[in-house]
């Protein structure tokens, strides 16, 4: 319906300052009480009841009947310094770099708009609010912890901020038919050898030059051994390891990520980087501990449901707006993958702001910032996609 979209303009300020508030509060992975207290107060002031199925993870329901819809957000930040001077940034360390904060009040505006006309939904609708996205298990936990513990929903719907990219622009909306988000898992390599004087290297066993070789190995992996139509990121984003620019260190360590389609790739992959970097290590009398823990899997829409909400989609964000791909449409990963697994449904990417609208950084940079005329739209998809399923599905 068009009005939820003109209901969602009207609460536009209650978003904006929820999402701010949430901003504010930053905070990683399962360590964002405060922001866990803000939702479920707001959800006290609305009447919804709610329960914590693990250490801030929120299921919230209203309405009722046999059908059941899944909205799901997550609200952790990110470990990056802000570096905004805005009156909402957080200064604990951390940034809302990957859009978190406007998926949480989206969810929690689209909560109370549901609230209000809760008598005349056609079945029942549950609110997700994730911890633990960005490393953590945090879906895994709540599903451990009985987020399914009173039946499963019928369908599951999550939104994921887009900016950026040509295509982020503010309201467009973008999924995929199938796999949508890669695979992820997480990979530490520790170099030791032998340190000593920098005068006198021919005495030591240098881990930084044998982490710089294992550094440039690891590509050939994906430059030799992966097929052509196969696709694989391996990344490193930290590399630490000595004090001195004249003492030769005993040890580095490498932190990176590994990202592919399905787990047979991912399993080739992890055994090649094994091989090769101990093997490097060992030739330059050295040694190397490989440290993986392997992540959430794909994120897989269910393309059925892809079809079906489209025109649902499309009422909100407008004709042309919506944009419905046969592959993948991003390379990060996102356990809710794990809730697609056991539910049908979709994932989609909602722009919050491009290049030419004045937004030139990615999810996850420092200097990020999204468009706040985005939260309206998601708010209205949020609801039109759960009393419209639910609606064609429930038989009334």
């Amino acid at each position: 319906m068009r009005e939820f979209l003109d209901r969602a303009n009207a609460l536009r300020d209650y978003t904006v300052a929820a999402r701010r508030k949430i901003h504010s509060l930053g905070g990683l992975q399962f360590d964002i009480q405060p922001s866990c207290d803000f939702i479920c107060g707001e959800l006290d002031a609305m009447g919804i009841p709610y329960e914590l199925v693990c250490p801030c993870g929120i299921v919230a329901r209203v309405g009722s009947g046999e059908k059941t819809v899944l909205l799901r957000a997550d609200y952790d930040a990110l470990p990056i310094e802000e570096k905004d001077d805005l009156p909402y940034a957080a200064h604990n360390g951390t940034k809302h770099a990957c859009g978190h904060d406007f998926h949480a009040s989206m969810l929690l505006t689209a909560a109370k708009i549901l609230k209000e006309m809760e008598e005349a939904l056609p079945g029942q609708v549950m609110f997700m609010f994730q911890p633990a996205e960005e490393g953590g298990g945090g879906a895994q936990r709540m599903i451990d912890g009985g987020l399914f513990a009173k039946g499963k929903p019928d369908m599951a719907f999550g939104i994921h901020m887009a900016v950026g990219g040509e295509g982020d622009t503010t309201g467009h909306v973008l999924y995929a038919r199938s796999i949508s988000h890669f695979s992820g898992a997480g990979l530490a390599i520790t170099v030791r050898g032998k340190g000593g004087h920098g005068a006198r290297p021919f005495e030591c066993h240098d881990p930084i030059t044998t982490a710089a070789h294992i550094l440039v190995g690891l590509q050939q992996i994906i430059s030799y051994e992966i097929a052509n139509d196969e696709r694989v990121v391996v990344s490193f984003g930290a590399i630490h390891g000595g004090k001195a620019g004249n003492v030769i260190t005993d040890a580095v360590t490498m932190q990176g990520t590994i990202r592919t389609i399905n787990d047979q790739t991912r399993d080739f992959v992890c055994e090649r980087i094994r091989a090769i970097a101990t093997g490097i290590a060992e030739a330059f009398r050295c040694e190397a501990e490989v440290d993986i823990k392997i992540g959430a899997p794909a994120v897989r829409n269910n393309p059925e449901v892809g079809e079906a909400l489209f025109p649902i989609l499309s009422e909100i964000a407008g004709e042309g707006r919506v944009e419905m791909r046969d592959n993948t449409v991003s390379y990060g990963g996102d356990d809710f993958s794990l809730v697609l697994n056991e539910v049908p449904g979709i994932m989609i990417r909602l722009g919050a702001g491009s290049p030419a609208e004045g937004y030139a950084f990615t999810l996850h940079h420092p200097d990020v910032r999204f468009n706040e005329d985005a939260l309206p739209v998601g708010v209205a998809i949020n609801c039109n996609v759960a009393y419209e399923w639910l609606r064609q599905h429930s038989g009334k």
